[in-house]
């Protein structure tokens, strides 16, 4: 009944129906700012991200074919709004050009200390670890992302970081 509704929903919001649009948005916004705040580690720069996907998807929503899943659509642009974000910094910049945030303004920890030694991880291995672990994308597609590393790399790099993480003294 759920899907139902949901294909109801997407129908409405191809039509310009804004309140169909809205529910799905509601349905997704923490997944999606979750997300960006993980791979930015910067509350700001993930709230102006979530809006930008959120819009975005509202003006390519026409493009998601029958049948396709909105939650997956939708986080297949976040995750290239947040790449794209990631190599060219351009809303980074434009805070820290308004003084918003700091140059260095990038630490984000959580009560969980999991989570916290995720967070902390280098950009590379927080990214590819989140997108496989966590967002469930396979090797193949993390290395569509990641344009300098071959999906052995970052399968080994996966691993890698999950040895590192399971035998990290700090997590109980």
């Amino acid at each position: 009944m759920q899907h139902d509704y949901i294909r109801l929903l997407i129908k409405s919001a191809q039509q310009g129906k804004k309140n169909a649009y809205r529910e799905l948005c509601n349905a997704n916004l923490k997944k999606i700012y979750n997300l960006s705040l993980r791979i930015t580690l910067n509350k700001n720069i993930a709230e102006i991200l979530t809006q930008n996907i959120f819009i975005e998807a509202w003006e390519n929503i026409k493009f998601l074919r029958e049948g396709q899943a909105f939650d997956i659509w939708l986080k297949s642009i976040a995750v290239y709004k947040i790449f794209d974000e990631m190599r060219t910094s351009k809303i980074k910049n434009d805070l820290v050009e308004k003084g918003i945030i700091t140059e260095n303004d990038f630490s984000v920890l959580s009560s969980d200390k999991f989570e916290n030694l995720i967070l902390l991880l280098p950009d590379k291995e927080r990214i590819a670890f989140i997108l496989h672990d966590i967002e469930e994308y396979t090797y193949e597609e993390i290395s569509d992302f990641i344009d300098d590393m071959t999906t052995l790399e970052i399968k080994n790099m996966i691993r890698s970081t999950r040895n590192s993480l399971i035998n990290t003294p700090d997590y109980d």
